[in-house]
């Protein structure tokens, strides 16, 4: 029989190199073979106690069918060798996790473009710069088990070059009970009238806070991560540029949640869900410069 004392039931599902492999690219992000059922069915013995989801993979899968039936879930990818210990460790309670997920979490493979459809703009967009529907997970989505206070975003100055650097400082604290690494992501949005990325990651660092602790954590944003690209006979040779007008600034443990409500183009672009602390601020470069293949910056 099982023991009644047991903490709760861990599932450890996903893919393994018989289901992706180098050549051997999958048709469909849904869970593989009965995974769901599975899980459907560890939810139904463990009652009251919890179900944790072990999630191993190398490429994205569609989660959401599983989450209602789990309390938690953990990303380990391909963890490699000491996998099990380090698994073991957060599981516990002996290490607090900062891991932050480099790719979006559709919700079904009909989120996404055919296979061979490399135009990131078809049909809702691809990758977090571009897809404008709902997701499972965002890209740099993570949970810790402590929680960050961010506080005085602000800059060096409110007006910039092109070709200038842009200096960012933000106030971290640790507000939680546990000692833990922050992801400190900083984002930007632009206005142009060429097609641009609705959002890009421009810096992060990864910082250690202990308990009551406070940082202050520096990011800075090149030119090539707000350049527009305006043309060009090949992506090898294209014509981009630094544009002049409003670049928005977004700083927090995640992503931010664009509000779409009609607005003047700035307020819009900070209006933000509340859903984990995010921190705005709005700097202005001051004219256009041109940027070649080797993102060089050159006054206009």
């Amino acid at each position: 029989g099982i023991n009644a004392e047991y903490m709760g039931t861990i599932v450890v599902f996903g893919l393994d190199g018989s289901l992706e492999n180098e050549g051997n690219d999958r048709s469909t992000i849904a869970l593989p073979g009965m995974q769901l059922q599975m899980i459907q069915a560890a939810r139904r013995g463990a009652g009251a106690k919890p179900v944790i989801g072990v999630l191993i993979h190398g490429g994205a899968l569609a989660v959401g069918p599983a989450l209602p039936y789990l309390d938690a879930l953990l990303d380990v990818w391909y963890p490699g060798a000491m996998g099990g210990q380090a698994t073991a460790d957060v599981l516990f309670g002996n290490y607090n996790p900062a891991g932050r997920s480099p790719v979006t979490w559709y919700e079904s493979s009909d989120d996404l473009p055919p296979q061979g459809n490399e135009d990131l703009y078809a049909g809702g967009g691809t990758t977090y710069r571009y897809f404008t529907g709902p997701v499972t997970f965002p890209f740099g989505h993570g949970l810790s088990y402590t929680t960050f206070q961010y506080s005085a975003v602000r800059t060096d100055k409110e007006e910039y070059g092109p070709c200038e650097n842009i200096a960012v400082t933000v106030t971290v604290t640790n507000t939680g009970t546990m000692a833990g690494d922050e992801v400190v992501q900083l984002y930007v949005k632009q206005q142009s009238n060429y097609p641009v990325p609705n959002i890009r990651l421009a810096d992060f660092q990864r910082v250690f806070v202990d308990v009551g602790q406070t940082v202050d954590v520096q990011l800075s944003i090149a030119p090539d991560y707000h350049n527009t690209v305006r043309g060009g006979s090949d992506p090898y040779h294209a014509d981009m540029a630094v544009e002049q007008g409003p670049l928005v600034i977004f700083v927090g443990g995640r992503q931010p949640e664009i509000d779409q409500r009609p607005r003047s183009w700035v307020s819009q672009h900070i209006a933000l869900s509340k859903l984990g602390e995010i921190l705005t601020t709005v700097v202005t470069i001051n004219a256009t410069a041109t940027m070649n293949s080797r993102y060089e910056c050159g006054q206009l």
